[in-house]
Formats: C-alpha cells, sequence, structure tokens
C-alpha cells in the first residue's frame, strides 16, 4: 500500500537520524571498525521504489498524470466528542509523594492527548478538503480528455490502456476509425476537385472581366466624344437661333457593361484575394463613370 510506503519512509528516516547521532556521539570509534553503507541506499530511494511497485506507481514516473490513477481512498476515524475526564482525580489533594507524581503524569498524559487530538482534527479536515479538490480536479482532468480524444479521433489507443482486439468496442472502434478515413479522404478528394474548377472559372471570368473593361473604355471614349460634340451643337444652335440637331448621348451608366459575377466557392481559401482583384477592377470602373 501506498501509505504504508510512506509511512516505513518517515520510521526509517527517524531510525537513520538516530543512527548518524548516535555514531556522531562515539568519539572512541576507529575508521577500521566503522559501518560502511551504501549512500545511495537511503529510505527516499526505498520509498521510491516500493511507490514504483505499488497501486501509486503513476507518482514515481515522469508520465503524465490520467484521470483513471486514483490514490487509495484517506482512512478517516470517527473523533469522540470533546469532554473532560478525570476532573475529580486532578481536584483531589495528593497525600503522597507518589500520588502527588501520578497525578502530574496523568495531567501531562491528557495534555498531550489534547494537543495530539487536535493536530488529528486539523489534518482529518485537511484531508476532507483535499479529497474533494482531488475530485474536482479528476472531473475537469477527464472533460479535458474526452474532448482531445474528440479532437483527435485518429487515435484507437489515446489512453495507454490495454485493448482486447477482438472486443466488440474496440472492432466497432475500428470499423468507425476506417469510415472516418474513407470519409476524410473523399471529403479531401471533393475539396481538391472543387478547388480546380473554380481556378478554371475564375480564368475565364478574368478574361471576360477584361473584355468587358476594354469595351467600357471604348464606350467611355465614345461618349465622351459624343458628348463634346453635342454640346458644341448645342451651343451653335444657341447663337444662331434654331434648334439643335444633335441627339444628347445619354447617361454613362445606360451604355456600359455591368460586372461580370464572381465565380462561387465552397471554401474561404483565398477568397480575400479574389475579392480584391474583382473589387480593384469594379472600382476602376465606377471611379471613371
Amino acid at each position: 500500500m501506498p501509505v504504508h510506503v510512506v509511512t516505513d519512509l518517515f520510521s526509517a528516516t527517524h531510525a537513520r537520524a538516530l543512527a548518524t547521532t548516535e555514531a556522531a556521539n562515539e568519539t572512541d570509534s576507529s575508521p577500521s571498525n566503522a559501518h560502511h553503507c551504501n549512500p545511495f541506499e537511503t529510505p527516499v530511494h526505498h520509498a521510491v521504489t516500493g511507490l514504483r511497485n505499488s497501486s501509486a506507481s503513476f507518482l514515481a514516473t515522469l508520465s503524465p498524470i490520467h484521470s483513471l490513477a486514483q490514490l487509495p481512498p484517506n482512512p478517516l476515524f470517527t473523533l469522540s466528542l470533546w469532554r473532560e475526564r478525570y476532573r475529580r482525580l486532578l481536584e483531589s489533594t495528593p497525600s503522597t509523594f507518589l500520588e502527588e507524581q501520578l497525578q502530574q503524569a496523568l495531567c501531562d498524559v491528557m495534555q498531550k492527548n489534547t494537543m495530539m487530538k487536535e493536530q488529528l482534527t486539523s489534518m482529518q479536515s485537511a484531508l476532507v478538503l483535499n479529497g474533494v479538490y482531488v475530485d474536482l480536479v479528476r472531473k475537469q482532468l477527464q472533460a479535458q480528455e474526452e474532448k482531445s480524444k474528440k479532437k483527435k479521433k485518429g487515435w484507437l489507443v489515446g489512453d495507454r490502456m490495454p485493448r482486447l482486439l477482438s472486443a466488440h468496442t474496440f472492432v466497432n472502434r475500428v470499423e468507425e476509425f476506417h469510415r472516418e478515413t474513407e470519409r476524410k479522404v473523399a471529403e479531401a478528394k471533393k475539396k481538391k476537385a472543387s478547388r480546380m474548377c473554380h481556378s478554371e472559372a475564375l480564368k475565364e471570368w478574368r478574361k471576360l472581366d477584361k473584355e468587358r473593361v476594354r469595351q467600357n473604355e471604348e464606350i467611355r471614349t465614345q461618349w465622351q466624344a459624343d458628348k463634346a460634340a453635342c454640346e458644341a451643337e448645342v451651343k451653335l444652335a444657341q447663337e444662331e437661333g434654331r434648334e439643335p440637331e444633335a441627339e444628347n448621348p445619354g447617361l454613362l451608366h445606360d451604355l456600359i457593361f455591368p460586372p461580370v459575377p464572381k465565380p462561387a466557392r465552397d471554401n474561404g481559401d483565398g477568397a480575400d484575394e479574389e475579392s480584391s482583384d474583382s473589387s480593384d477592377s469594379n472600382n476602376s470602373d465606377d471611379n471613371n463613370e
């Protein structure tokens, strides 16, 4: 049990400290009869080895702790009520020196037991709080692991736990994994084909838009010439006192070709670049108008 391992660690550390103190107090010991011990065989080393062989082996490894790892339950004991004991014995007047010593010894023992009971109550309260905290952290860790499993469905064994290959649950997971892989491959092919079709459509759209801009430039040039001739004819007709013979060329907006609709795309990759191209060409036409 991990609790026994830690308890042995405390006992071995205390015994080692006593042995070191006794060896330092012995002034007549010589190097020939001194006890040589392995410096690596320490209580901590034994404790780590014991933890690795116990149910709390995850505490003595460098691997990340999973939500399934759990320490043994804390041993909680029922604490007795605080009551005053041996009051009559302590308040009575001793008749002999031995009774006085026994009364003082009883008083010291009761004070020591009271202090130990207070410490035990504090420790048990801290264990309860630590247990609540560990349970909450374990739930959060489990939720995070479940969330990571949903994101990484490509892992058949993601929690490093053994699997029975012939189990129905594992077989179903393998089948689901293959279906998910096939779906992703088909989706990738579909996206690639869509990108190629969209690229070809964009090439045709650029050609049409370029031809539209060229024709609009010719129409704009001709409209400006017709407008200048019309204004000159109107001015001349006013001077001669007759009706102008030139017709009004009309509005330029009604003569030019509108922008060609841009091909739609399934995903948004590169949408900003293409939309900027079309907006530049449209803005150039609008500004010239």
